[in-house]
C-alpha cells in the first residue's frame, strides 16, 4: 500500500532500542485517499529524529487506520451494564466514506426503531458517526445497529444486573430476642448459590412493615439489628432487602415471619372504699386503659391480707367493673384489700385499702338456766357466753333483767310489776330480795358495742317454810284450792300440797 495515498492518525510506538520519549516525536500526517471501508495496517518505518542537533535513525512501528472503498461498517455496538431499573447508555458507531448522515444510522431497541432521543457525534476526520441513547434497563432485550439502505448491521443482547434478594423467607432469620419494647434480629448472609440475583452484596436494609422507616446497615458483615421504642405485646412485620454495588442496587423486600414483643408490666389500678356495713363493703375500682395494660391478655383479682398473713385471692374481677361488692364479713373486724392486674409481663397492684366493719348485736347467751337459791326469795342463774365465731365485737359484760309475773301463793300481797336490771361480768348471777313463792320473767343480755338479743326464761322462787293461808278451800284431806294473783287479774288455780304436821285452818305448813 502506498503510504502517500492514506490519510490517518498515526500512533507511533517507539522500538525497544529507541531512547527518545514519544512526547518529543513530531506527529506524522499522511496524504488522503478516497476509500469506503476500514482496515487495520501495521508497518515498520525508519524515521530520522533531530534531538539537540544530533541526527539519529529510529525504527518505529506505525499503526494506522486505512479507509478504502466499500459500503461502510458497524464498528461498535455496546452498552453500560447497570442494575435493574437504572438508565444505561447504548452506543453504536459506524465508519463510512463519505461519513454517514445522522438519519442513516438506525438503532433498534427490542424490535422497535428508536425514533428520537438519540445523541449523534460525527468525526469527519475518521469518517466515524456515533449515536447513543439513554434507556432504563429492566430486562433482557436485543438491540440492533444498522446502516440505512445497505445490508450492514450488528445485534447485541443486553440485560441489567438482577437485583439480589432472598429466595425464601423461611430460613432467613437465625434467631431473635424480644423484650416489651425491643426486637433484636439475627439473619444469615445472602448466598449466590441458593438465593436470587447478582452480587457482590455491599449491605442490607431492614424496616418495620410496609410504611416503616428504612434502616440501612453500612456493612454486609452486619447481620443483626435491634428495633427500639416498640409497643408491648404487639405484632410486628419485619422486612429485609439485600443491596448490591452500584446505583439502585437494592433488591426486593423479603417479608419475615411476624414477631410479637413481650408483655410489659401492667399499670396499677386505683382502689378506694365507697361504703361499709357490719357484714359487707363496697370498693370503687378504676382499671388502666388498654394501652396502659401493656398486654392483650390480662386478668384481675381482688386480694385480701389478714394481719400478719400473705395476700390471698378473694375473687376474680372483670376489667370492665367499676365497683366491687364484698359480702360475708364479720362485724367489728379489720380487713385489708387490694386489686391486682397481672399478665405474663408482671403484676400491677393498687394501693391497699383498709375496711373496718360496723358493730352488730351479739348472739343470745346460750344455755340460760334459773334455779331456786339456797335461801327463799332468791334465784341462781347460770349461762354460757354467746357464739362469737361470727362476730368479733367485744363483750363488755351481761345485764340481767327480771320482773315478777305472778305469785304461786294464796297470799293477799299484790305484784308491783317493777322490772329491775343488774350488771355482771361473770356467767353466773344470784338474784336476791325477791317475792316469796313467785314466778319471774328473767332475761340476760350480752353487752358490747351493740347489745345482743335478749334470752328470756321463767324462774320460780322457792316456797317459804311456812305462810298464812288466807283463802283456800279444802277439797279433800291433803288438797286445797287457793286464790292466786297474776298482775291485776285474779285467777283460780288448784294447788296440790301436803299439809304437814302442826297445820291448822289458819296456819299451814305446805310442801309442794
Amino acid at each position: 500500500m502506498d503510504m502517500n495515498a492514506v490519510t490517518a492518525s498515526l500512533e507511533l510506538i517507539a522500538n525497544r532500542t529507541a531512547t527518545v520519549p514519544m512526547a518529543q516525536v513530531a506527529p506524522v500526517t499522511l496524504v488522503s485517499a478516497a476509500t469506503a471501508y476500514v482496515q487495520r495496517v501495521s508497518k515498520v518505518l525508519t524515521v530520522k529524529v533531530y534531538l539537540k542537533g544530533l541526527v539519529k535513525e529510529v525504527k518505529l512501528v506505525c499503526k494506522y487506520t486505512s479507509i478504502i472503498a466499500g459500503p461502510g461498517k458497524i464498528e461498535l455496538i455496546d452498552f453500560v451494564k447497570v442494575n435493574e431499573g437504572i438508565s444505561t447508555t447504548i452506543t453504536c458507531t459506524a465508519i463510512s466514506n463519505p461519513i454517514l448522515d445522522s438519519q442513516d444510522l438506525i438503532l433498534t431497541f427490542d424490535g422497535a426503531v428508536v425514533p428520537d432521543g438519540l445523541s449523534v457525534v460525527p468525526n469527519a476526520r475518521e469518517y466515524r458517526l456515533t449515536t447513543s441513547w439513554v434507556k432504563v434497563l429492566t430486562e433482557l432485550v436485543t438491540i440492533e445497529c444498522s446502516i440505512d439502505g445497505v445490508d450492514v448491521k450488528r445485534e447485541l443482547s443486553i440485560a441489567p444486573y438482577e437485583l439480589p434478594y432472598f429466595a425464601s423467607n423461611e430460613d432467613v432469620l437465625l434467631s431473635w430476642n424480644v423484650t416489651p419494647t425491643t426486637i433484636e434480629l439475627f439473619w444469615r448472609a445472602w448466598n449466590e448459590d441458593i438465593d436470587r440475583g447478582h452480587g457482590p452484596v455491599v449491605n442490607y436494609r431492614i424496616k418495620l412493615g410496609e410504611d416503616g422507616m428504612e434502616n440501612e446497615l453500612l456493612s454486609n458483615s452486619t447481620l443483626s439489628y435491634q428495633f427500639d421504642d416498640l409497643l408491648p405485646d404487639n405484632d410486628y412485620t419485619i422486612m429485609i432487602a439485600v443491596v448490591r454495588e452500584g446505583l439502585g442496587g437494592m433488591g426486593r423486600w423479603t417479608t419475615l415471619p411476624t414477631i410479637t414483643t413481650a408483655c410489659g408490666v401492667p399499670a396499677a389500678p386505683t382502689l378506694h372504699l365507697s361504703s361499709s356495713t357490719s357484714r359487707g363493703a363496697t370498693l370503687a375500682v378504676q382499671f388502666p386503659s388498654v394501652e396502659e395494660r401493656n398486654c392483650r391478655t390480662v386478668s384481675a383479682t381482688l386480694q385480701q391480707r389478714l394481719e400478719g398473713g400473705n395476700w390471698e385471692v378473694v375473687t376474680s374481677v372483670t376489667l370492665d367493673e367499676t365497683s366491687i361488692r364484698i359480702r360475708d364479713l364479720i362485724p367489728c373486724s379489720s380487713y385489708r384489700y387490694r386489686v391486682q392486674i397481672s399478665s405474663t409481663g408482671g403484676e400491677g397492684n393498687s394501693e391497699a385499702v383498709d375496711v373496718e366493719t360496723e358493730a352488730e348485736a351479739l348472739e343470745m347467751v346460750r344455755n340460760l338456766q334459773a334455779f331456786p337459791g339456797e335461801s327463799p326469795a332468791t334465784l341462781r342463774l347460770t349461762w354460757e357466753s354467746p357464739d362469737m365465731s361470727d362476730n368479733q365485737c367485744p363483750l363488755d359484760g351481761y345485764v340481767v333483767r327480771y320482773e315478777p309475773s305472778h305469785y304461786i301463793t294464796c297470799s293477799s300481797s299484790g305484784l308491783d310489776g317493777t322490772a329491775r336490771a343488774d350488771r355482771t361480768l361473770a356467767e353466773e348471777y344470784i338474784i336476791q330480795d325477791l317475792e316469796h313463792n313467785a314466778q319471774y320473767s328473767i332475761s340476760v343480755v350480752a353487752v358490747g358495742m351493740s347489745n345482743s338479743t335478749e334470752k328470756t326464761i321463767v324462774g320460780y322462787t322457792s316456797f317459804s317454810v311456812s305462810f298464812m293461808v288466807r283463802e283456800f278451800v279444802v277439797i279433800q284431806e291433803k288438797q286445797a284450792e287457793c286464790k292466786l294473783s297474776s298482775g291485776d287479774k285474779p285467777v283460780f288455780k288448784t294447788l296440790s300440797f301436803v299439809l304437814l304436821k302442826g297445820s291448822t285452818l289458819d296456819k299451814a305448813y305446805l310442801q309442794i
